[in-house]
C-alpha cells in the first residue's frame, strides 16, 4: 500500500509522494535524541478532507499522526501518538496514544478545529498528570489527576 508523508506541501489530487520519516517508528520503545520531526502518514490518493489537511500539516517533534485507509466497523480512526516523560516517574519515557473516530463530513476549517481539539485533549491530559502540589509537610497531591478526578470543575 502506497503511503504519503505530510509536511511536503502536496495538495489533494496531486498524488502526494513521500518525504522521509527518517526510519523512525513510534512503535519503538527507545529513541535517540533529538526527537524526529512530527510524522504524518496517510494512504496515497485518499481524498478525504482530513487526509488532505494532514498532507500539509506538522506539529511538535516526536508526534505521529496516522490516518489509515480502511474503514472499521465503527468508522475510520486517526491514530495520534507521541513520547512524553512519565508524570508518575515510574517508567521514564512513555508512548501516549489516542485513536479518535473520524466524523463523517465537515468543512476544511472544521477539520482543523477537530484535529486541534484532539491534540489539546492529549496535551491537557499530560498536563493534568504532571500538575503536582506539594504541601508544607512534603505530601504531594495531584488535584487534576485525570485517572482519579471525575471532572476538572473543582
Amino acid at each position: 500500500m502506497a503511503v504519503s508523508f505530510g509536511g511536503n506541501g502536496t495538495s489533494c489530487g496531486s498524488g502526494g509522494g513521500s518525504s522521509g520519516g527518517g526510519g523512525y517508528s513510534m512503535a519503538s520503545s527507545v529513541y535517540e535524541l533529538p526527537l524526529p520531526a512530527s510524522r504524518v502518514q496517510v494512504v496515497a490518493g485518499d481524498e478525504h478532507p482530513l487526509a488532505c489537511l494532514l498532507r500539509n500539516f506538522r506539529y511538535k517533534r516526536g508526534w505521529e499522526f496516522v490516518l489509515r485507509g480502511e474503514t472499521l466497523r465503527d468508522g475510520r480512526r486517526l491514530y495520534i501518538s507521541f513520547w512524553a516523560e512519565d508524570a508518575y516517574e515510574k517508567y521514564g519515557r512513555v508512548q501516549i496514544g489516542s485513536a479518535p473516530l473520524v466524523p463523517v463530513a465537515k468543512s476544511e476549517m472544521n477539520w482543523q478545529r477537530w484535529l486541534r481539539e484532539h491534540i489539546a485533549c492529549m496535551e491537557m491530559h499530560e498536563m493534568d498528570e504532571a500538575f503536582v502540589v506539594v504541601d508544607p509537610d512534603g505530601t504531594e497531591t495531584r488535584p487534576y489527576d485525570p485517572h482519579k478526578t471525575p471532572s476538572m470543575a473543582q
